[in-house]
């Protein structure tokens, strides 16, 4: 009995002892479940990949040549600008390109918590596919220079170039993109669909400004009113020979800086060919430009003796601008594009005056109607192609043809009244004058990107332009009045250009630039009875610079100073039945530019910006030795609404502080693009 009663108790403490053995086993299992869960959701991620030039710069150390089966850790850095390209592979099946030309810096995305940060992509192209964990969405997060990428299991390329701008392309799925800069600009971006966000932000800055208007740009910054408030006539007849000139003379015009610390790849590529390479896929941009103004002040103004009043058939000038511009890649290397502008300009529409005069039974009323209707279209053609291992470098070559032709119309009426005589003597003249004029220019760019993200670039362009002109005067009272004039153009310029441009720090930017442009301009003019001949040889040396601060997310400054001179040799030669006439003068001009401008987000879908131009010129006439110095302010206030995040609308009012009347202006613009890499 006593050996069954032991056999009982060994059993029962074998069992006893077995059972607090299992369940030893259950609870740590159960303490150890959050861990293994938590080790489960961080996955590890190693190099499947990697060509011939790419490494890994780990704590200070580089591993060269990278190899497959290499984990990665936190703080690992990729570096493909040598070469080679590099696939990474997660353990959750999720997996990334790094193309070559790219560097990539490992996030610390095993401690994360809702969001997974990925990596930081500071310069290049990445191709990130993330798989769903079932049915479940997998969190990652993606970062650049400019930009937050958040994706929750899609696949999608992210581009960043040296300056920081960064374009997301969806292929699959969902991701939401904000801007490091202004968080609160979110985009959701859908297969298909890409966006850009520039490291500035949304600089709207750079579209038509103080005196940038369309009509604008053929009205010279020097103040003329003094000379032609007498007669309206002649400021008519002088905008239609300014808006020639400037269409067949690059010389003609003061360019002043602005902006010069902002790149825009539509923009800086018809500068520049060259940077058409910055386009890794197809992308294009829209303009419509309508513009409103007040003619000059002096169009209104009388004959100051007797009673006299003004009125306007058309109360405003008005011009109507369509530009558009593509770029799309046709190798790795290869970018082809252009663009084209067409304008519809209507100048001094509402020089329509009328002045009545009485003295001592004198009665005098004159009466004048004038304008000046331009057209002109713009073509342009780019092909540009990076080369180098790391296509840091590129070339490209730009043809353009510019066409354009304007139209002057006048009507005078001077009706005087004597007491003495029983009919009014009534005088009438018609002046028309039809122009037509073209340029071809053909430019070569070439463009260098530094490894801090500098950028250098360096133009050469050559162009020849021609045209002429038909003047025709009818006196209809006096017929020997009458004038036939008759004028032929012929220009050739060729400019050397150097931009540098790049980032100080995040926030701040820089611009340099300079300029030598030469030009040889002969006008050949036949009268009646006379050939006068003009041959000028210009040269214009130019040199600029400016900055870009970001003072805070939503609020981008910039401040732009440019030095520029003109030199003029001119001879003229008249030929008359009775006398050979020649002459020869010196005219030289300085001008110095300052500028600012200043833009702020008012909330996620409007913008407000000013600007200022401040304009001082030195003019120095050799032939009478006489100087003469001008100064003059231009502004500008805009409001813009982002409609979508591709569509822009802004309206600006712009002011040359008693010149003329205010200018009116609404921009918008459409930007779209297609396609990715594979």
């Amino acid at each position: 009995m006593k050996a069954v009663n032991e056999t009982t108790y060994a059993v029962k403490a074998f069992l006893t002892a077995r059972l607090l053995r299992a369940a030893a086993i259950v609870v740590s299992s159960l303490l150890a479940a959050p861990a293994a869960l938590h080790a489960q959701s961080a996955p590890l991620a190693h190099i499947a990949s990697a060509g011939a030039g790419a490494s890994l710069d780990r704590a200070g150390s580089r591993v060269s040549p990278l190899k497959a089966g290499v984990i990665l850790k936190p703080g690992d850095v990729i570096d493909t600008t040598g070469g080679g390209r590099v696939a990474i592979s997660l353990s959750d099946r999720s997996y990334v390109i790094v193309f070559p030309g790219s560097r990539v810096a490992v996030r610390d995305f095993y401690s994360a918590g809702s969001m997974r940060d990925l990596l930081d992509v500071a310069l290049g192209r990445v191709r990130v596919k993330i798989h769903r964990l079932g049915k479940r969405p997998n969190p990652y997060r993606v970062t650049s220079p400019a930009a937050t990428i958040a994706v929750r299991g899609t696949e999608f390329l992210v581009d960043v170039e040296p300056s920081g701008q960064t374009q997301v392309s969806v292929y699959e799925g969902l991701v939401e993109v904000s801007s490091r800069f202004d968080p609160q600009q979110k985009r959701l971006v859908g297969p298909g669909r890409s966006v850009v966000v520039r490291p500035s932000g949304d600089i709207s800055l750079n579209l038509p400004g103080p005196g940038g208007e369309l009509e604008a740009q053929v009205k010279p910054l020097s103040d003329q009113k003094n000379f032609y408030h007498r007669d309206p006539e002649y400021a008519v007849i002088f905008s239609f020979n300014v808006y020639n000139r400037a269409v067949t003379e690059k010389t003609f015009n003061n360019l002043p800086s602005r902006f010069t610390a902002f790149s825009d790849a539509h923009f800086d590529s018809f500068l520049n060919p060259a940077y058409a390479t910055e386009f890794k896929r197809a992308s294009g941009r829209l303009y419509l430009l309508p513009s409103l103004s007040e003619p000059f002040e002096h169009i209104r103004a009388s004959f100051p003796a007797g009673r006299s009043q003004a009125a306007s058939a058309h109360p405003f000038d008005y011009s109507l601008s369509m530009q558009s511009s593509y770029f799309t890649p046709v190798t790795p290397r290869w970018v082809i594009g252009g663009g084209i502008s067409t304008a519809r300009t209507q100048l001094e529409s509402s020089a329509f005056s009328e002045t009545r005069s009485e003295w001592a039974g004198y009665t005098r009323t004159y009466k004048f109607d004038g304008s000046v209707a331009a057209d002109t279209a713009n073509v342009s053609l780019i092909a540009a192609r990076s080369f180098g291992a790391r296509e840091r470098s590129s070339l490209g070559f730009k043809l353009e043809r510019l066409e354009s032709r304007a139209e002057l119309q006048t009507a005078e009426e001077v009706k005087e009244d004597l007491d003495i005589y029983p009919e009014p003597f009534v005088s009438r003249r018609f002046n028309d004058a039809r122009a037509r004029s073209h340029r071809t220019t053909a430019a070569l760019g070439f463009a260098h990107d530094f490894s801090r993200g500098d950028k250098l670039g360096v133009t050469y362009s050559y162009g020849a332009a021609g045209g002429g002109f038909a003047y025709h005067t009818d006196n209809q009272l006096f017929p020997f009045g009458n004038t036939v004039m008759a004028k032929e153009i012929a220009t050739n310029a060729s400019e050397v250009a150097v931009t540098l441009r790049g980032p100080v720090t995040r926030r701040l930017f820089y611009g340099l630039e300079g300029s030598w442009l030469t030009e040889r301009i002969t006008d050949d003019y036949q009268f009646k009875k006379s050939v006068l001949t003009e041959r000028r040889d210009s040269g214009r040396p130019r040199i600029g610079g400016g900055i870009g601060f970001a003072l805070r997310p939503r609020t981008i400054f910039s401040f732009d100073l440019s030095l520029a001179g003109k030199s003029v040799k001119e001879e003229t030669v008249e030929i008359s039945p009775d006398e050979i006439y020649r002459n020869r003068q010196r005219y030289n001009a300085t001008f110095i530019n300052g500028h600012l401008g200043l833009q702020t987000d008012l909330g996620r879908r409007f913008i407000a910006s000013a600007s200022a131009l401040r304009v001082y010129e030195r003019r120095y006439f050799e032939l009478f030795d006489y100087h003469e110095n001008q100064q003059h302010t231009f502004s500008s206030f805009s409001l813009g609404w982002r409609i979508r995040p591709d569509f822009l609308a802004q309206y600006f009012i712009s002011t040359d502080y008693g010149r003329r009347g205010p200018s009116h202006t609404v921009v918008l613009r459409y930007d779209f693009s297609f396609g990715g890499d594979n």
